[in-house]
């Protein structure tokens, strides 16, 4: 209940009432203990009482005054129009309205961390009965007063007594879903990149976790004297925050604009460049894949077998290392018609992009001149993906352990599945070796990717519609290959104009 100061100066008490609602109260006809001295009279009754969504509990003559929460034992909700059941049996206390104490409620509220500007104030244990705390004084909180507090605009803070709603230690089960947001191949990136920055930071004395603005900075600008380049350091800073504690600032420090700004002066200082011109001929690579040792595929090495089979499955579809790892040998995830063979990756292969649009994507690859009735078709045919995935299939037969479709063909892992990165280094042999055999020098910066915008740009150089090659390669934008993959393999072509002008000087 709240009194206006001049009440308190005479040392005026009203009476309790068993019940307070919206009409006036009622003397009551029993005396019960009070605090403080002992009232001769009564000067005025309240007025009108009871908590109102609209307004706060307060006398006729309007005090200004913050609004009162009442901590009880049982709970912290006033249901209905009354007071708690616990508050029923306690003696009145005096509350002045005056700013000033306001304030030093404000103070003494704040320091405990139960209230915020311009929130409600908190009964003291003076006025309502100690609720039960730990060892500490700090104060427990059941889920219901928690929601209760948060309905009244109180908030709690970590360490304050009252746990955080954003704490996910005492929930593995949500745990382990948001792990799951990341593949086993990430996680070991991360792991391997994060490794690397606390040996730095340790070099260097430098805290990792958390790990501050400034030392994010200067383990970049390290990476970056190192000659790395501006995408793998973005993934050295998502492997950073990744190990940082959930919810704190340095978990968001890859969004921090002094980050943005950080890396947009490595791209300028270093621009990235990707080559404009194709870095090797597919066309030298598929003549030498006509002859020895590739041919004949019956009694050829099986390491040559291996490297054709996999360089013409890859430039057929366009997939990624990763992809074509997946694929399996076994129906049905390998079928055999007569004008084409469809393969599908594992079912529980996961794409770089999980999407209905990506998952599952069957690959259909042609066959070439199955029965061939010219030696131009028969050396043709000799590329043909049907007749060399036959052949790989029943050369493997004998020591398959494993039902993907791309092994291992020497040492101690033979007959086991073949990794992305083994088949990504099985492609830039074959182009090396192409290159060896036809006596002539090889290109630097070869990497398996390369068959993806090979592939897809000599497919369109061939009158190919984009939609399609967008389909085979499983690009959901026009954009993505034009910007990232397409390669100009008119360049040459485009001299016949400057030639002819040149060469006029001959008429």
């Amino acid at each position: 209940m709240v009194l206006c100061p001049s009440c308190l100066s005479h040392g005026h008490s009203y009476s309790d009432s068993r019940q307070l609602s919206s009409r006036h109260s009622e003397p009551a006809k029993k005396s019960v203990p009070r605090v403080g001295a002992k009232p001769t009279h009564v000067s005025r009754v309240m007025s009108q009482m009871g908590p109102s969504s609209h307004r706060h509990v307060c006398l006729e003559r309007e005090q200004k005054m913050s609004r009162l929460c009442l901590k009880s034992r049982e709970g912290s909700l006033i249901p209905g129009r009354r007071l708690h059941d616990s508050l029923e049996g306690t003696s009145h206390l005096p509350i002045p309205a005056d700013s000033s104490d306001s304030k030093d409620h404000s103070q003494a509220n704040s320091t405990q961390g139960l209230c915020h500007p311009g929130g409600p104030l908190l009964a003291t244990s003076a006025v309502v009965p100690s609720p039960p705390g730990d060892s500490h004084g700090r104060l427990q909180v059941s889920d219901d007063a928690r929601l209760a507090l948060q309905g009244l605009g109180v908030h709690s803070s970590p360490g304050r007594g009252i746990p955080s709603p954003d704490r996910l230690e005492d929930l593995p089960e949500i745990k382990e879903i948001l792990d799951k947001s990341r593949k086993p191949s990430t996680k070991s990136l991360y792991k391997y990149k994060w490794d690397n920055f606390v040996r730095f930071a340790s070099s260097k004395d430098l805290q990792t976790s958390p790990v501050s603005l400034r030392t994010l900075l200067v383990y970049l600008r390290h990476l970056f004297d190192l000659g790395l380049s501006v995408s793998t350091l973005k993934v050295y800073a998502s492997a950073i925050v990744a190990h940082q504690p959930s919810g704190s600032r340095s978990a968001q420090l890859f969004t921090h604009p002094t980050v943005k700004t950080f890396f947009k002066g490595l791209i300028n200082a270093r621009p990235p460049v990707r080559p404009p011109i194709p870095q090797w001929s597919l066309t030298l690579v598929l003549n030498v894949l006509m002859k020895h040792p590739f041919e004949p595929m019956s009694s050829c090495g099986l390491k040559f077998l291996s490297l054709k089979t996999l360089f013409l499955v890859a430039i057929t579809s366009a997939r990624r290392a990763s992809e074509l790892a997946a694929l399996r040998s076994d129906p049905p995830y390998l079928q055999f018609y007569k004008d084409k063979v469809v393969l599908f990756p594992d079912i529980s292969f996961l794409p770089k992009v999980v999407s209905d649009f990506h998952l599952n994507q069957p690959i259909s690859l042609p066959t070439l001149f199955s029965d061939p009735s010219s030696d131009i078709e028969r050396m043709l045919h000799s590329l043909d993906v049907k007749r060399a995935l036959s052949y790989y299939i029943s050369r493997t037969k004998d020591f398959r352990a494993s039902p993907k479709l791309f092994l291992c063909y020497y040492g101690s892992r033979k007959g086991s599945a073949a990794s992305a990165p083994a088949l990504s280094r099985w492609l830039v042999s074959t182009v090396v070796l192409a290159y060896q055999l036809s006596k002539k020098d090889v290109p630097e910066g070869i990497r398996g990717h390369s068959t993806r915008s090979m592939a897809t740009s000599t497919a369109l150089l061939r009158g190919v519609d984009l939609p399609d090659i967008c389909r085979a390669a499983t690009w959901s934008k026009v954009s993505t290959f034009v910007t990232h993959y397409r390669l100009d393999l008119r360049a040459k072509k485009e001299t016949s104009f400057g030639r002819a002008v040149l060469t006029s000087v001959l008429q």
